[in-house]
């Protein structure tokens, strides 16, 4: 997900705090390294562009689909209030 983001990213800043966070885990699967993935996602989401938020809605998505949640995702507010 965050490899697909910053493939994606056009703002240094963002690409820059993105590797810098990558750089700090080892295992990928712990709810400290979901929470502030989800926090940076967060803070960031509306200056993304279009493409890059459609790679976090698809994967809002997919955690909801995963959690078997039913949630409704047509507007970039329904984004923030997921995330």
């Amino acid at each position: 997900m965050v490899d697909a983001i910053k493939r994606k990213v056009t703002d240094k800043k963002l690409k820059q705090q993105l590797d810098e966070f990558v750089a700090k885990y080892d295992e990928f699967q712990n709810e400290e390294y979901v929470s502030e993935l989800v926090g940076i996602l967060a803070d960031n989401y509306p200056s993304l562009s279009t493409p890059e938020k459609s790679i976090v809605k698809r994967w809002i998505q997919k955690v909801a689909k995963m959690l078997k949640i039913d949630a409704l995702i047509d507007t970039d507010s329904d984004v923030l209030d997921l995330l």
